[in-house]
Order: structure tokens, then sequence, then C-alpha cells
């Protein structure tokens, strides 16, 4: 089980394999065979170490979790403990689902404190042009852009919805084109 990435998941099923072609070789063997001995004590030897994995927690998830033996593999060879592998999957399951909703939420406070931040960052900025519309914007389009309304503020997201490069655009085409 060497390799370039995690072997975790195939711990299990190569114990697994191990014991039952262990199991064909001495079943296959009389006991005067010089090798039978050897079979014997590496099979026991073989389902010690496949006990000790399937009571590791982290190489039972990460099989169930494997797409080439997910919950068969237990259900078929381990009947017993697939009932408990599948209760603890779940648990994680919706413990990983808690703290995610939880870091969401956080995310969300963070963005809104940041946002709040910034509003007063930028009215402390006297670098901050465009901040916002003033109280007094006029009515044609020279006096909007010169009163900040190039810019309006939706709760936390701002919408640009007047272009000063757009106005200039259609202002220079429409004087090129009354020439």
């Amino acid at each position: 089980m060497e390799g370039d990435g995690p072997t975790g998941s195939a711990a299990i099923p190569e114990y697994l394999q191990m014991k039952n072609t262990l199991k064909k070789k001495l079943d296959s063997s009389n006991r005067n065979d010089p090798l039978h001995p050897m079979f014997v004590k590496m099979f026991e030897k073989t389902n010690t170490y496949l006990l000790e994995a399937l009571a590791c927690e982290t190489l039972v998830i990460s099989t169930i979790l494997n797409p080439s033996f997910r919950l068969a593999i237990f259900e078929k060879h381990f009947p017993k403990e697939a009932l408990d592998a599948k209760k603890r999957l779940v648990e994680l399951f919706e413990e990983r689902k808690n703290q995610m909703a939880e870091k969401i939420q956080q995310e969300k406070e963070r963005e809104k404190d940041t946002a709040l931040k910034e509003k007063e960052t930028n009215e402390d900025d006297i670098y901050s042009f465009f901040s916002g519309p003033s109280n007094n914007s006029g009515q044609d389009e020279i006096e909007m852009y010169l009163g900040g309304v190039d810019r309006i503020i939706h709760g936390n997201k701002k919408d640009y919805m007047f272009s000063a490069l757009n106005w200039w655009k259609v202002c220079f085409s429409l004087a090129s084109s009354n020439e």
C-alpha cells in the first residue's frame, strides 16, 4: 500500500483481500505442506490487523467514502460493523454540515462588519471622492455626475447605474455627429 496518494481507504479492503487469499491457500494446502504453518500464522496476523483496522474510525470512514467500496463492502463482509459505520458516517456528516452553516453565518457577519467599517472609513477618507451621492444633486447629467450619482448603494451592494465614461462617449459621439 505504498504510493503517491492517501491509502487509508485501501487498508481494510487490502487486509480483506489478503485474508481471502491466505484462506484459499490454507484450504488448498494440507498439513504436511512445508508452508502450511506459515500460512496459518499469516492468516492469524492478517485477521488481527484487519480487526485493528476495523476498530479505527478513520480507516472505516475513509473506506466508506471511497467510491470503489462505499458502505457495500461493510454490508457484504462485516454486517455487524456496517450499521455502526453508517450511523457514525451520518453523525460526522451532520457535524460537518453544522460547522459549515456556522462558518457561512460567521462569514456573513464578518462581511457585514467589514461593510460597516468600510462605510465609516470612506466617510473619514478625504480621498474617497466617489463615496455616494451628495444631498442636493441636480437634474441634468453634468450636475448628476458632479453630485456623485455615479454610484448608488443598495444595502451592502454597490450598483453602478451611471457611468461617467459612457456619458462622455455618448456626448462626444453626439458632438462629433453635429459637426
